[in-house]
């Protein structure tokens, strides 16, 4: 019982920043493992911590501008050779969003749903593209069997390719095959505002119960995907003196 309050209230804590990047409530719970229902429950507090209402937690206008534009580009995209994953990208959307409206997309252009999740690049690009690309989809959580659905490549050639892509990015190949943990995804995404707050990486590293060296592993990713440097990151921000 006590670990899923400590589950339900870092899910609390951190929904509406998740949230407004794109991630729907059933990928919420599924990052916090817990059920959707405890989710949905939760809702009324979160939107009244954050002075919000309820409601407007159940419906993002600009997440449907962006849902609609995807599906009406989706077909010619596709036909140009863009995955689902990187249509995704293109609109800002999760690629579960994308996933769930293929159906739709699949109907109203008279296609199968399977069509449209295969890629008019062979096999021998998909692989080029997803060693590129494996790092990144392995620090969101995502395991081996789901990076080689998304790129459509049997799981075997996934496997095949640990060895070079862990030599390529300074790594063990055993590491690739570990899923990333809760606590490194929140850290990561919570990074830059508490060091903004003037949290020093010791500090950080307590907050989330991880080591100092797994925050110092991961400035890398965090500096690059906030357009700072990693050396930024290693001096504690100067606090405005009122």
């Amino acid at each position: 019982m006590k670990r899923e309050t400590e589950r339900v209230k870092l899910m609390k804590e951190n929904f509406i920043r998740l949230y407004n990047q794109g991630f729907s409530i059933q990928q919420i719970a599924e990052q916090f493992n817990v059920v959707t229902e405890t989710v949905y429950n939760a809702l009324g507090k979160i939107a009244e911590n954050n002075g919000i209402s309820r409601e407007s937690l159940l419906s993002n206008p600009r997440k449907k501008e962006q849902i609609q534009a995807m599906k009406e580009n989706f077909i010619k995209l596709h036909k140009k050779g863009l995955s689902a994953r990187e249509i995704a990208k293109m609109f800002d959307l999760s690629e579960a969003t994308v996933y769930r409206a293929l159906k739709e997309i699949a109907d109203d252009n008279g296609v199968s749903r399977e069509c449209l999740l295969q890629s008019n690049k062979t096999e021998a690009e998909q692989v080029k593209l997803m060693e590129e690309q494996f790092m990144e989809l392995h620090q969101q959580g995502l395991s081996v069997p789901k990076i080689a659905e998304q790129f459509n490549l049997p799981q075997m050639v996934v496997y095949n390719a640990l060895q070079e892509i862990a030599d390529t990015n300074g790594v063990s190949r055993e590491s690739l095959l570990r899923r990333e943990s809760q606590e490194m995804f929140l850290m990561k995404a919570s990074f830059m505002e508490l060091h903004q707050q003037g949290c020093t990486i010791p500090e950080i590293a307590r907050k989330f119960n991880i080591t100092r060296a797994s925050v110092y592993r991961a400035l890398g990713q965090i500096a690059s995907e906030n357009g700072v440097s990693r050396e930024s990151l290693l001096s504690r921000p100067k606090k405005n003196k009122k």
